[in-house]
Protein backbone atom coordinates (compact mmCIF):
# COMPACT_ATOMS: atom_id res chain seq x y z
CA UNK A 1 0.00 0.00 0.00
CA UNK A 2 1.33 3.74 -0.87
CA UNK A 3 1.38 6.29 1.46
CA UNK A 4 -0.67 8.72 0.59
CA UNK A 5 -1.64 12.52 2.42
CA UNK A 6 -4.88 12.34 4.60
CA UNK A 7 -5.49 11.08 7.99
CA UNK A 8 -4.90 8.39 10.24
CA UNK A 9 -8.17 6.31 11.12
CA UNK A 10 -9.01 3.09 13.05
CA UNK A 11 -10.51 -0.12 10.97
CA UNK A 12 -13.69 -0.80 12.62
CA UNK A 13 -12.74 -4.45 11.79
CA UNK A 14 -9.97 -5.53 13.30
CA UNK A 15 -8.77 -2.02 15.29
CA UNK A 16 -5.46 -1.63 12.77
CA UNK A 17 -4.39 1.98 11.10
CA UNK A 18 -5.41 2.93 8.06
CA UNK A 19 -4.50 5.68 5.95
CA UNK A 20 -7.77 7.19 4.73
CA UNK A 21 -7.99 9.84 2.00
CA UNK A 22 -11.96 9.78 1.37
CA UNK A 23 -11.60 13.74 0.81
CA UNK A 24 -9.86 13.41 -1.82
CA UNK A 25 -11.38 9.51 -2.80
CA UNK A 26 -9.36 9.64 -5.91
CA UNK A 27 -5.95 10.32 -4.54
CA UNK A 28 -6.98 7.26 -1.73
CA UNK A 29 -5.34 3.90 -1.94
CA UNK A 30 -8.59 1.84 -1.72
CA UNK A 31 -9.67 3.54 -5.47
CA UNK A 32 -7.18 0.61 -6.85
CA UNK A 33 -9.10 -2.04 -5.29
CA UNK A 34 -12.17 -3.75 -7.23
CA UNK A 35 -14.93 -5.03 -5.62
CA UNK A 36 -17.85 -6.32 -7.64
CA UNK A 37 -21.22 -4.58 -6.63
CA UNK A 38 -21.78 -7.90 -4.43
CA UNK A 39 -19.21 -7.32 -2.44
CA UNK A 40 -19.19 -3.90 -2.33
CA UNK A 41 -22.87 -4.14 -0.70
CA UNK A 42 -22.08 -7.47 1.27
CA UNK A 43 -19.33 -5.35 3.22
CA UNK A 44 -21.81 -1.96 3.43
CA UNK A 45 -24.21 -4.37 5.24
CA UNK A 46 -22.27 -4.92 7.94
CA UNK A 47 -19.52 -1.71 8.16
CA UNK A 48 -20.04 2.11 7.86
CA UNK A 49 -16.51 3.39 7.71
CA UNK A 50 -13.54 2.54 5.64
CA UNK A 51 -11.98 -0.76 6.19
CA UNK A 52 -8.73 -1.66 5.77
CA UNK A 53 -6.76 -3.35 2.48
CA UNK A 54 -6.72 -6.75 4.38
CA UNK A 55 -9.66 -6.71 6.16
CA UNK A 56 -11.24 -5.72 2.64
CA UNK A 57 -9.57 -8.96 1.32
CA UNK A 58 -11.03 -10.86 4.12
CA UNK A 59 -13.98 -9.97 3.71
CA UNK A 60 -14.48 -10.81 -0.04
CA UNK A 61 -13.43 -14.39 0.86
CA UNK A 62 -16.02 -14.46 3.68
CA UNK A 63 -18.36 -13.98 0.96
CA UNK A 64 -16.87 -16.30 -1.60
CA UNK A 65 -17.07 -19.17 1.62
CA UNK A 66 -20.56 -17.98 2.19
CA UNK A 67 -21.63 -17.95 -1.56
CA UNK A 68 -20.14 -21.42 -1.75
CA UNK A 69 -22.62 -22.66 1.07
CA UNK A 70 -25.29 -21.40 -0.66
CA UNK A 71 -26.91 -19.25 2.14
CA UNK A 72 -25.63 -15.64 4.23
CA UNK A 73 -23.81 -15.42 7.18
CA UNK A 74 -26.37 -12.65 9.04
Amino acid sequence: MREQEGYTTTCPRCGGSIQCNVDDIARCWCTQLYLSRTERDYIAERYEDCLCESCLHALRAELKAVQVKGGDSQ
